[in-house]
């Protein structure tokens, strides 16, 4: 087996046909460089020993650096209950994957996504964290601090472990887990099974959380926030989409959030006079043709490189909305930045210093508004005009080689324009109304 794929591999379980490490239990496997596999899945308060002496099969990925995925069939089992468990691993960017699915003898189904190794990157993207000191994050499982039949304590550790112990309903619950890169962030599952004859009993407890990691510019970690809440939504007229109240990268409706080029997926924070890449891969970035890779693309190289799909919008994978938030989550059309300009009364406004517009929905919906700041633009190593003008991405490119449509406004106006795909602008997500 090559390096890649041998090692150990931590990750999360979820029911099948959901989204991976939606965190219905843990994974843990290890392939050894002869091909054996071993390990172990916690679900619903069960233990499946896994095992197989080797990989029964090797696809070959044409085009890929490292593209070869091998598969193999592994046996599970939980007392007397026997599983079987169609698995693959795949390099990413170096890195191994692994996925599969799980087959219970009843019919159900579980799906397993994990990455090799605790602090492996499974994205070039993402910037490996170091911790110089243990850092401690409480959780309230019934959201009221103080509890102390309902209190959690995480401890993020110099080694990149981390462990937990606390209380539950009164219950006391302690046990390890692991931060990965799924691709889009930071995530960490949570398991414990359930305990009957506790008193109370304890049905158990198995969580996925978003992991935020705020780091200095040495990429130590500083901050740990554990995630999860929704962002909030509205909808501004009849038949439209639902807008976010806040901007990508965003802790209020005010903040200016990550600034994107067209095609972005990472978003850079302006801070100490600079722009650091949301991951902490990169300080001092610069927005130039150079750094932007849809620069000097028509629409059908924009399409034939997969950066655009038929419909002519930024694919899921290179819409910063969706791989920032996930689920239904997307960057406005142009249609939609040309209807909240029509469909909507504007009200200039400051929340807590910060200019913008205030957009109120009409009739039904005239309840209804988000806030819009003025938060400015990026050219360069620079940040122009905060605080006087906005400028907001949509996921149509133009019909030239180097723009994209965008929406602006100022005081007196509101529109849209075309704007040069290397500048930086933040963005402010949408989902389609339900069928």
């Amino acid at each position: 087996m090559p390096a890649w794929a041998v090692g150990n591999f931590d990750g999360a379980v979820s029911e099948g046909n959901g989204e991976l490490g939606t965190g219905n239990g843990t994974v843990s496997l290890t392939i050894a460089t002869s091909g054996k596999i071993s390990g172990k899945i916690l679900e619903g308060g069960r233990t499946w020993t896994l095992s197989a002496s080797s990989f029964s099969r090797a696809e070959r990925v044409e085009h890929v650096e490292d593209g070869v995925t091998f598969h193999a069939t592994v046996i599970g089992k939980a007392g007397k209950e026997v599983a079987t468990n169609e698995i693959a691993v795949a390099a990413v960017d170096g890195i191994g994957v692994l996925t599969g699915t799980f087959e219970l003898s009843n019919s159900q189904t579980f799906e397993l996504s994990s990455y090799q190794n605790l602090w492996k990157r499974a994205d070039t993207k993402a910037a490996q964290p170091v911790f110089k000191k243990n850092v401690v994050v409480e959780y309230y499982p019934l959201g009221v601090s103080g509890d102390k039949n309902n209190t959690v304590k995480f401890t993020f550790k110099k080694d990149g472990a981390v462990s937990f112990s606390g209380k539950i309903g009164g219950v006391s619950v302690s046990g390890s887990a692991q931060i990965v890169w799924d691709g889009k962030g930071w995530k960490m599952t949570v398991y414990v099974p359930p305990k009957p004859k506790s008193k109370p009993p304890f049905d158990g407890w198995c969580e996925t959380f978003p992991v935020k990691l705020t780091m200095d510019e040495q990429n130590i970690v500083t901050k740990v926030e554990l995630g999860g809440e929704e962002p909030e939504m509205v909808q501004l007229w009849e038949g439209g989409p639902y807008w976010a109240t806040k901007n990508i990268g965003a802790e209020k409706p005010e903040d200016s959030g990550y600034y994107f080029w067209w095609g972005d997926t990472i978003g850079y924070k302006w801070e100490n006079e600079q722009f650091v890449a949301s991951d902490g891969s990169v300080s001092g970035f610069s927005f130039s043709g150079s750094n932007t890779l849809t620069w000097n693309k028509d629409l059908t190289a924009l399409q034939s490189d997969g950066w655009i799909t038929s419909d002519g919008v930024l694919a899921p994978e290179h819409d910063a909305a969706h791989e920032h938030w996930g689920g239904d989550w997307r960057m406005p059309t142009y249609q939609e930045v040309s209807n909240i300009v029509e469909m909507c009364d504007w009200e200039e406004s400051t929340k807590n210093g910060v200019n913008g517009w205030i957009v109120h929905g009409r009739g039904d919906y005239s309840a209804n508004s988000i806030f819009l700041p003025w938060v400015g633009s990026s050219s360069g190593t620079s940040l122009y005009d905060f605080g006087s003008f906005g400028y907001y991405w949509s996921s149509i490119p133009d019909s030239g080689d180097y723009g994209a449509c965008a929406s602006y406004f100022t005081s007196g106006y509101y529109g849209t324009y075309r704007e040069d795909r290397d500048y930086g602008l933040p963005i402010r997500p949408v989902q389609s109304p339900a069928e």
